[in-house]
């Protein structure tokens, strides 16, 4: 599959809100197996296997294959196809993403959702304790109780908070909600990958 294919394919994932799910989640858990995929993102049944195989077949995902310890049984470990990481790709995906802006916007909002819909998930499962807890190790910004690490998160926060200037700056004829809007759109978007439970 060429370049320009694979950035098509990246795009179409949009369409298929459960395929961005586990996409998401295999980027946020490198080498992560079908049975620990099945329990994150409550998948029943084996739908699963085949959404992975779909996403396999299409260059979006890359597998490792290892011996079961103590067993003759092998196991995949699921990555997030290499494509995403170069340089020279990433650029051909983002003139893909200009030439079809509404499957781009689709691919970001199925995202964003599948994001939310992780954290709301785990928030619905805590006790009142335990969320409690969580909060107390976290500060009071609201971008740091998503992230795996604080000191990536005080970075990112403070990057958010800039931009939320600059679009302030460049947009004074809107108000407040306005520019905090389209910075939390950013932000979001920007920072995904780090995000954690």
């Amino acid at each position: 599959m060429t370049d320009l294919q694979i950035s098509d394919t990246i795009l179409d994932l949009g369409k298929d809100p459960q395929k961005v799910s586990l996409w998401l989640e295999i980027l946020r858990n490198p080498g992560i197996t079908a049975k620990e995929l099945k329990s994150e993102i409550k998948m029943e049944g084996t739908a699963i296997y085949y959404h992975l195989k779909k996403l396999e077949e299409t260059g979006l995902i890359e597998t490792k294959t290892e011996q079961v310890e103590g067993t003759n049984l092998v196991q995949k470990r699921f990555y997030v196809s290499s494509h995403f990481f170069d340089e020279k790709k990433k650029g051909i995906l983002a003139k893909k993403a200009r030439e079809n802006p509404q499957k781009a916007e689709l691919l970001e909002l199925y995202l964003m959702v599948s994001l939310l819909n992780r954290r709301i998930q785990k928030i619905t499962q805590m006790t009142t304790e335990e969320y409690k807890e969580q909060r107390a190790r976290e500060t009071d910004s609201f971008g740091e109780g998503f992230f795996i690490n604080k000191k990536i998160a005080k970075k990112a926060t403070t990057k958010y908070y800039e931009v939320r200037e600059i679009i302030k700056d460049l947009s004074s004829e809107e108000t407040i909600q306005e520019s905090t809007k389209k910075a939390t759109h950013w932000a979001v978007m920007a920072c995904y990958p780090f995000i954690s439970d």
